[in-house]
């Protein structure tokens, strides 16, 4: 699996950690344009970075990513999210 960012208009862009080993929070939150961050999980095991005000921001419905949601079927995901593997977060 690879690390990707997950925009609103379903489009996606592979990203790796600046330092090449592991994402950092301040480069986790300028990905997806948030002061907050919340790690949620996905249907296939790995994480995905949300915007914690995300919806108290207006943001716009992620489609794409609340399907990937572990809980998609009762919860939306709103805004650009990073969908990562576990091992590339400290």
């Amino acid at each position: 699996m690879f690390t990707e960012i997950i925009k609103t208009n379903s489009t996606s862009i592979r990203v790796s950690p600046k330092n090449d080993r592991d994402f950092k929070l301040k480069e986790l939150r300028e990905m997806i344009g948030c002061d907050y961050i919340q790690i949620v999980e996905t249907n296939d095991k790995r994480l995905m970075i949300v915007d914690e005000d995300g919806k108290l921001r207006n943001k716009e419905f992620n489609e794409r990513a609340t399907k990937l949601y572990k809980h998609g079927d009762s919860d939306i995901i709103v805004g650009d999210v990073v969908v990562i593997n576990k091992d590339e977060i400290r």
